[in-house]
């Protein structure tokens, strides 16, 4: 039988400190523990951490969403005792961020001076050493690393500190440049990068993103991908949030991303607390909803045969719930397949 590993090998860190073993949207928020309470042994073998490993183990998954959870399986898991610290963690506490994306933030955000000593204390007594099996960072899904002086400088310590360990990154690639890059030591020591990029029409772009700068992000683009191609890089991904004002670009974005070697993940659009502004107008922006206007047309492009045949595309399984979203024969066979596994 193949479990799902994540509990066994992973560890995310939040603003306020919680601990998860992986997004608190896969597992309803359930929580190892407190980064600023307690001990790591505490936080990785608690009792939270035990009862969740062994909900795995009994194959009940009580305490994750499984409607929506990506599962990571393996098969030589027997405990709920992790004698080794997590293989991967992912760093998602600094906030920081200028580029005012229309689906996240409505002012420019920086962390604190006060949080940037608290956090760096944590980083010192506690995360540096947490990192000692480490193979993998990831960062930042709530922030933007190349414009916080406080990421920027523990990515520095850490490449240092261990030289094998590899960096999974999301930027939003304004700031992601071939300098940026180097400066912090890390070109030789990017697993995966992904752009949260939600057009690369000019136009577009500018009212998405209010804060961009596309001919950036094209120009940063164009180095990513030779990083690429030349394998320096294993994964490179284009994350395209879906709505009114870009969902007749998918066609055109696909061609564009197929020349830079990425993959595009299509993404469906999702409430945000943080925007109020976005909150304002959802169903304004929301094509996916068939109260929407253009929701046939877009319905219609999304099931179009050149849409499916690019094979650097990979839509987000939530859009198979859509009523006419219509799945294909790989998808279905992957669906059936990741299902007998789990409950077989």
């Amino acid at each position: 039988m193949d479990y799902c590993s994540k509990p066994f090998e992973e560890l995310e860190i939040d603003v306020d400190g919680n601990c998860y073993c992986c997004c608190r949207w896969w597992n309803n928020a359930y929580c190892f523990g407190n980064i600023f309470e307690q001990t790591i042994e505490e936080i990785w073998n608690g009792d939270n951490a035990q009862k969740l490993r062994q909900s795995i183990l009994d194959e009940s998954y009580k305490y994750c969403n499984t409607n929506i959870c990506l599962k990571s399986f393996n098969k030589n898991i027997n405990y709920n005792i992790v004698t080794n610290y997590p293989s991967q963690i992912s760093l998602c506490y600094d906030y920081t961020c200028t580029a005012k994306c229309v689906f996240c933030n409505d002012e420019i955000k920086k962390m604190s001076a006060e949080e940037s000593n608290k956090w760096k204390e944590v980083e010192r007594t506690k995360l540096l050493p947490l990192l000692k099996n480490a193979k993998f960072i990831r960062l930042n899904m709530t922030g933007e690393l190349f414009v916080s002086e406080h990421s920027k400088s523990f990515v520095k310590n850490i490449a240092e500190k261990y030289p094998n360990i590899k960096f999974e990154i999301v930027s939003n690639g304004i700031y992601a440049s071939k300098e940026n890059i180097q400066e912090l030591g890390i070109e030789d020591k990017i697993e995966s990068i992904k752009f949260s990029l939600p057009s690369m029409n000019k136009r577009t772009y500018k009212k998405l993103v209010r804060n961009g700068n596309l001919s950036k992000v094209l120009e940063n683009l164009q180095y990513i991908s030779f990083l690429k191609k030349s394998g320096k890089i294993n994964d490179f991904r284009l994350n395209f949030v879906v709505c009114s004002l870009n969902y007749k670009e998918i066609l055109d974005y696909l061609n564009k991303a197929k020349k830079l070697d990425a993959v595009v993940d299509i993404m469906m659009l999702n409430k945000n607390d943080e925007s109020t502004e976005f909150l304002k107008k959802f169903d304004l922006y929301n094509v996916l909803s068939p109260k929407h206007p253009d929701y046939n047309s877009f319905i219609k492009i999304i099931n179009s045969k050149k849409i499916k045949e690019f094979n650097n595309l990979n839509i987000n399984q939530e859009f198979y719930k859509l009523e006419k979203v219509k799945q294909s024969f790989a998808v279905k066979l992957k669906n059936f397949f990741n299902k007998f596994f789990l409950y077989f």
